[in-house]
């Protein structure tokens, strides 16, 4: 594990923390991950589970659910290279977890062509 300063909101990190079960600190800004070979949000050893969690992307999504920045290029870019690692790796197993529906629902055709499991976990 190592811990992390990432640029979040308050939300993200407090959701990043429950889905993982890592310690974090809103206060002081920063979040425990877990490293190999590149970051995730968290690990599940009883299970070999990486996990990454998601919170407040939604506002990257226009009235039509399409993405108006790279924010969604730049997760499937992190997914696609998380997938990698998992992949090469049995029984390695990676799931990420959304705060939101409307988030969660656009990444899951990319998630699963990568076969990346995924959960909207509000």
């Amino acid at each position: 594990m190592q811990r992390r300063n990432w640029s979040m909101s308050d939300n993200s990190r407090e959701y990043q923390g429950r889905i993982t079960g890592f310690p974090y600190s809103v206060e002081e800004a920063w979040s425990m991950e877990w490293v190999w070979q590149r970051d995730f949000d968290g690990f599940r050893p009883e299970s070999c589970l990486l996990i990454e969690a998601k919170a407040k992307y939604d506002q990257f999504l226009n009235k039509l659910d399409v993405p108006y920045t790279k924010a969604f290029d730049d997760m499937e870019e992190q997914a696609a290279g998380q997938a990698a690692i998992v992949d090469d790796h049995p029984p390695a197993r990676l799931k990420w977890y959304f705060q939101t529906e409307r988030t969660w629902n656009y990444m899951r055709a990319p998630l699963a062509r990568l076969h990346i499991q995924s959960e909207w976990v509000p």
